[in-house]
């Protein structure tokens, strides 16, 4: 009797080796999984002193001025100066498919796997006028203490029409330095508690940066 020998070898090699992948891509997953939360979650404790305290105020001042702008819809108070056809997105149409196929012998697994094609639409866009409030300058100061002050706004031009001018955001930022190189930015009330010279414990991460003082 003629016995004929099929070659079902390398096909279970083939599913060790992708068994071996797999759990070496798992190991490696969980170990970066564990260094992030160690990373994420180390704290440690030194003592430190205060070195300084600092602080930044600033204004954005603002101007009632015409802009040139440019969308799909002219707003109410929009002035339309022009009209155009542009670009607006894509339609993404099915053109085809093919069979895509991996695997040798009883593995080989086949799933249809589609073709598409971009075409692009073009809408209407206008250009327009509009009258609106911007901003044309932040003036800064800055200082080292507790005596924080905003920059002078005295010299702005009231009024509701074209050319006036307001006070727009404010933005402030408060700073303490500590010894070792460390610094922490804080609300303006917890900044002020701080003293030159003050001990303190500060709380690291794992790459010795200040997170919180106590």
């Amino acid at each position: 009797m003629r016995r004929e020998a099929y070659g079902f070898g390398s096909g279970v090699s083939s599913l060790n080796d992708d068994h071996k992948l797999a759990l070496t891509i798992g190991a490696i997953l969980v170990a970066v999984a564990l260094l992030t939360v160690f990373l994420v979650t180390y704290r440690q404790e030194t003592n430190a002193h205060v070195v300084e305290l600092s602080w930044s105020r600033s204004i954005d001042i603002q101007e009632y001025k015409t802009v040139q702008e440019s969308d799909w819809n002219v707003p109410a108070n929009g002035r339309q100066t022009r009209s155009y056809s542009a670009f607006h997105h894509y339609n993404r149409v099915v053109t085809g498919s093919h069979q895509s196929c991996s695997g040798t012998g009883n593995q080989r697994v086949c799933t249809t796997v589609y073709d598409y094609t971009n075409y692009p639409v073009y809408q209407t866009k206008y250009d327009y006028d509009i009258d609106r409030w911007v901003t044309i300058r932040t003036p800064e100061q800055h200082g080292i203490g507790t005596e924080a002050a905003w920059p002078d706004v005295s010299d702005l031009r009231d009024g509701d029409g074209l050319g006036a001018q307001r006070a727009g955001t404010r933005y402030s930022r408060y700073t303490v330095a500590f010894s070792g190189d460390h610094s922490l930015d804080m609300t303006e009330e917890r900044w002020r508690a701080f003293k030159p010279g003050q001990r303190v414990t500060l709380v690291l991460n794992f790459f010795k940066q200040a997170l919180d003082v106590r």
